[in-house]
């Protein structure tokens, strides 16, 4: 799915990539809104490596989403909307910079000798970026996956409000001092227990994000690990 920039007041940025199956693009009511505004709030979900088939609404039997399902039935689905790349840092770097990311050298995963040198184009505008010059208040919690340099840092690219990890994981809980590498947009720690799971410590960061009272309309870039792997979470989920 394309949606038009110039629908969001986004003067310049070309269009915007939203992948159909891993993405929920929505206008929220007005107890999160404020007065309302002809800009919509935008909450933007994005679960990691999920498939095609990995929902119910597209007739998974053994993967059970029902609040995606319901979702789907209640909203909009572009079944013919993809992403730009099956691999995390290209497709993400495509949906940032609203252009297809092999101009800018990002077209796969980088390896070890590379990895430390990754990172978005300067001068580059993006998503977040141009949001902000339309009025938005911008968030992002959850995974970056987009540059290791300090430059490269969702806050130095048009975030202004951070709960999030610089990588690209190999983890649901925040154990062996890995906690110290969820932090906010002024690159502070954020103290998490290694006993939390990630995804809930997410949605905690979001909600409050979305709480805050702020006469702005909102962007929310939400990034949650699962179902990348690996395969862990808590024992109530396990039971199931």
């Amino acid at each position: 799915m394309m949606v038009p920039a110039k629908k969001f007041g986004l003067s310049g940025w070309g269009r915007v990539f939203i992948p159909a199956f891993c993405l929920c693009f929505l206008q929220l009511g007005s107890s999160w809104a404020g007065e309302k505004s002809s800009r919509p709030n935008i909450l933007m979900i994005m679960s990691d490596d999920q498939g095609w088939g990995d929902t119910g609404y597209n007739g998974n039997r053994e993967v059970q989403t029902p609040n995606l399902d319901r979702l789907a039935a209640s909203g909009i689905r572009f079944d013919n909307g993809y992403v730009t790349a099956p691999q995390c840092i290209p497709s993400r770097a495509g949906l940032m910079l609203g252009r297809y990311q092999q101009r800018y050298g990002l077209e796969c995963q980088p390896d070890e000798k590379y990895f430390g040198t990754y990172h978005l184009p300067k001068g580059v505008s993006t998503l977040p970026e141009e949001l902000r010059k339309a009025g938005y208040r911008t968030g992002l919690v959850g995974k970056w996956h987009l540059g290791e340099p300090l430059e490269s840092q969702p806050f130095r690219r048009g975030f202004e409000w951070c709960a999030y990890f610089r990588g690209g994981m190999g983890f649901q809980y925040a154990t062996d001092g890995r906690h110290t590498m969820f932090r906010n947009e002024r690159d502070e720690v954020i103290p998490v227990g290694p006993d939390e799971y990630l995804v809930e410590v997410f949605t905690r960061k979001a909600l409050e994000f979305l709480d805050q009272k702020d006469d702005r309309p909102f962007f929310l870039n939400l990034s949650y690990y699962p179902p990348h792997w690996p395969m862990e979470a808590p024992a109530r989920y396990l039971e199931k």
